[in-house]
């Protein structure tokens, strides 16, 4: 137990997460020796706070794309912290970036006036979930639709 307990006592002390993680399990397999059970705790505590350094990261990048991978490890860790109200922030984010993007998409097929893509851009249209912008998408849509049925 003595050489495990070293060893663990090694792998904290190195500072890295992943031999922190090594450290944390090595204090699972002598949770009973001396003072593992607390050293576990601080292995635990040292990998939460670097987890959720690394989210932070992700979350100030505003890329969808590491937004969906702080959700996913927010996930993970729900009770550490401030996760709850992140997660929900996080989502926010995503839903607005989503909703932004989709409604570029449909304003460019919109502003090109022919009317398979205006349609196109109208099912679009139909799918943003923000209220405010759905209103000024659709009541957009409407006044294009009617001038084109004007030139038809």
């Amino acid at each position: 137990m003595q050489y495990s307990y070293d060893s663990a006592i090694r792998f904290m002390n190195n500072g890295n997460i992943e031999d922190i993680e090594k450290a944390a399990k090595l204090f699972e397999t002598i949770i009973d020796y001396r003072d593992s059970r607390e050293l576990l705790d601080k292995c635990k505590e040292k990998i939460n706070e670097v987890e959720n350094k690394n989210i932070q990261e992700l979350i100030k990048t505003d890329v969808i794309a590491n937004l969906g991978k702080a959700l996913e490890k927010l996930e993970i860790i729900k009770p550490y912290k401030d996760s709850i109200q992140l997660i929900e922030s996080v989502k926010t984010k995503i839903r607005l970036f989503t909703n932004e993007n989709a409604y570029q998409k449909a304003v460019k097929l919109l502003n090109t006036n022919v009317t398979s893509e205006v349609l196109s851009s109208i099912r679009i249209f139909e799918t943003i979930k923000d209220a405010v912008i759905h209103r000024n998408a659709i009541s957009r849509t409407r006044t294009i639709t009617k001038q084109l049925a004007r030139n038809l």
